[in-house]
């Protein structure tokens, strides 16, 4: 055995390694001696590393000592410190923190900072309070944020809360991402105010936590609080706050939904979007607006409605949901019988045969007959014969 980490350690001091001798030494970890897995570490090649962090990780706390005198070690290479920080990050002990601790004192790199921070993270609620004082001091305050928001512990909330209106706009960021998923009244308040933030992220970071809320209630305030942002100069926040007012199914928020759907002055992808949200929604009034907006929409969004539409509840049966079923089906049959000339293309003849499929419509079965027989230049004969039989199936 002796013989065989002679010759692992002389090989990784010229940068070879023999693929057998680290399937050996992984396999008898527990006979190699820490000095010897030290010295691997620091001058093995990359492979031989990653091998012997394995193999340190398993001595858990007793490695902590000899890896900190590389993490603390000034004069070491950078990357030799880092390989070292991630074996430590892997293990559970107070000593971490104070060896953390140490670094913060004595390094200037940002690399390691960073890694040092999710070292901490990793350490769990135990870290809260070091990393809690971090936040006073403002170069480690982003890192220390980073860090408490992927500590999943009711122990961050109050050190978070304390950072939701900084300057920088990325400390808001992760403190509004990790609190959203607390349900509590004072992080309800701070989502709410988040609405106004300058930052467009945070801005849609909010609108995501209070649809948390929104779907487990149907507080009118909240839906009101919400639709001003369907406004939002921001694209990615206003269909964001399209995409949070469908978590319920209040009629107000079908409302704002659909009064914004059928302004000229909201751009298409967020038109597209608040197609989405109402049939998710899925309730009569806002299947019913879906179908009042099918006249009226260009040949884009007719195709995104019939699109959803053909979506709409068709893996459940319970009686409302087949009730609903019913609607969608009479509103494209109805479509379709007084279909106007612009509207009458290939492609969403085509759409309207793939819905009238997916929802099991035997009473569209004429209309496909009829769309197939007068069209069959333009459709795949195999994709519509195959829509037809499906539905004639449905009949016998």
């Amino acid at each position: 055995m002796s013989q065989t980490l002679e010759s692992l350690t002389l090989e990784t001091e010229t940068g070879k390694i023999n693929h057998y001798d680290i399937s050996y030494i992984l396999g008898s970890y527990d006979s190699i001696s820490l000095e010897t897995a030290i010295e691997i570490l620091a001058r093995g090649n990359f492979e031989a590393k990653w091998v012997v962090s394995k193999v340190l990780v398993r001595y858990g706390e007793k490695v902590i000592p000899l890896l900190k005198e590389i993490i603390l070690d000034e004069s070491a290479d950078v990357e030799l410190r880092c390989s070292a920080l991630r074996i430590v990050q892997q293990i559970k002990s107070p000593q971490v923190i104070f060896v953390i601790s140490e670094l913060f004192s004595l390094t200037q790199s940002e690399e390691l900072i960073a890694l040092a921070i999710e070292t901490l993270a990793s350490q769990g609620k135990e870290c809260v309070d070091f990393l809690s004082n971090l936040l006073n001091q403002e170069e480690y305050r982003i890192f220390a944020t980073k860090a408490l928001a992927q500590i999943p512990h009711t122990s961050i909330i109050a050190p978070l809360l304390s950072v939701t209106k900084d300057e920088n706009s990325e400390v808001r960021l992760y403190s509004i991402t990790a609190l959203k998923n607390f349900d509590r009244a004072s992080i309800l308040k701070v989502m709410i105010e988040a609405l106004e933030d300058n930052s467009s992220s945070v801005r849609k970071e909010a609108l995501i936590g209070i649809g948390l809320r929104l779907k487990k209630t149907q507080e009118i305030p909240l839906i009101s609080i919400i639709a001003p942002l369907l406004n939002d100069l921001n694209l990615g926040v206003a269909q964001q706050a399209a995409i949070t007012l469908s978590k319920c199914s209040h009629p107000l928020a079908v409302n704002f939904l659909e009064k914004s759907l059928i302004s000229p002055y909201t751009p298409i992808p967020l038109k597209i979007t608040i197609i989405k949200s109402l049939a998710w929604i899925e309730t009569e009034k806002s299947i019913q607006s879906l179908g009042n907006y099918l006249i009226l929409a260009d040949h884009l969004l007719t195709l995104e409605i019939i699109k959803v539409l053909g979506r709409v509840t068709n893996s459940k049966i319970t009686q409302d949901a087949i009730a609903l079923r019913h609607l969608v089906i009479a509103i494209l049959n109805n479509f379709y019988e007084n279909i106007p000339p612009s509207k009458n293309t290939p492609e969403i003849l085509q759409s309207l045969c793939y819905s009238w499929k997916q929802l099991k419509a035997k009473s569209a079965l004429k209309y496909v007959q009829e769309i197939t027989e007068n069209s069959k230049k333009y459709f795949n004969s195999l994709e519509a014969e195959k829509i037809l039989f499906h539905l004639k199936s449905l009949e016998s």
